[in-house]
């Protein structure tokens, strides 16, 4: 009776977009029937090593490595399955022999992080000593780093100034300036004040 021969199964993934991080992801290696043997989650370095599998019989053994989907926000799951086959020949010198055939190549699991984009909605507000203060009465700018006007709006008759929302793809800072218009209203002694507005956005990783 030749002696058994052991096998280990192995897999990797890469993620684009983020740092991949120690059991981030999960696996399993499926036998022919669709049942589970092993579950595994990836290292630090994308490696997915599964337990080693130990043959006492000559034959062949199809295995299915797949990965399961998460809940983590922002991440597009491989929907991959690779299959695998596991050849176990006798040497005719009392050892069994196992070799792994990766059907489709190397087994390699992308996944992609995309943060969902962010909006923001930027105020100010207006009053009015010695008269009532009508709805779009004045006028104020929403201007970018370099002085560019971005959105140009009015008050309304409470007072606020409610620019248009400001979609971030990408994380970083933003810095804005708003400030009064000035059209020459009889009677009006205009604000001349310029506010600054950081806008910090940051990925949250999920």
């Amino acid at each position: 009776i030749p002696a058994a021969r052991s096998l280990v199964l192995e897999a990797s993934k890469t993620l684009e977009g983020q740092e991949l991080k120690e059991g981030q992801f999960t696996f399993v290696l499926l036998d022919s029937d669709g049942n589970i043997l092993q579950r595994k989650e990836n290292n630090s370095q994308g490696q997915i090593i599964f337990d080693e599998i130990t043959y006492d019989f000559v034959g062949e053994y199809t295995y299915t490595i797949a990965e399961i989907e998460g809940y983590q926000g922002g991440i597009s799951y491989d929907e991959a399955r690779y299959e695998v086959i596991v050849r176990v020949t006798d040497d005719g010198e009392g050892q069994l022999e196992a070799k792994a055939d990766y059907v489709d190549g190397e087994v390699v699991f992308t996944n992609t992080y995309t943060p969902v984009a962010d909006g923001i909605v930027l105020e100010a507000s207006k009053t009015l000593k010695g008269q009532e203060l009508k709805e779009g009465q004045f006028t104020f700018v929403l201007l970018d780093a370099e002085g560019n006007i971005l959105q140009t709006k009015n008050n309304n008759s409470q007072g606020p100034i409610i620019f248009d929302e400001i979609t971030y793809q990408t994380g970083g800072e933003f810095r804005y300036t708003i400030r009064e218009v000035s059209d020459s209203q009889r009677g009006i002694i205009y604000d001349d004040r310029i506010y600054e507005v950081l806008v910090i956005v940051e990925d949250d990783g999920e």
